[in-house]
């Protein structure tokens, strides 16, 4: 994922800060633990459901 677009994005859930977790094609949140699949574009699926 580019670094650039990496540092812009946040978690919609909370707020905190994505980390790329190459092996599972996933952004993880350092905050809440939440996860967002990248699809094989490098696209992140940001979207989640609201307890």
């Amino acid at each position: 994922m580019d670094p650039r677009l990496l540092a812009i994005l946040a978690c919609p859930k909370c707020n905190g800060t994505l980390r790329p977790v190459e092996s599972e094609n996933t952004l993880r949140c350092g905050d809440c633990g939440s996860s967002y699949l990248v699809n094989a574009d490098g696209v992140p699926i940001m979207t989640f459901i609201d307890d």
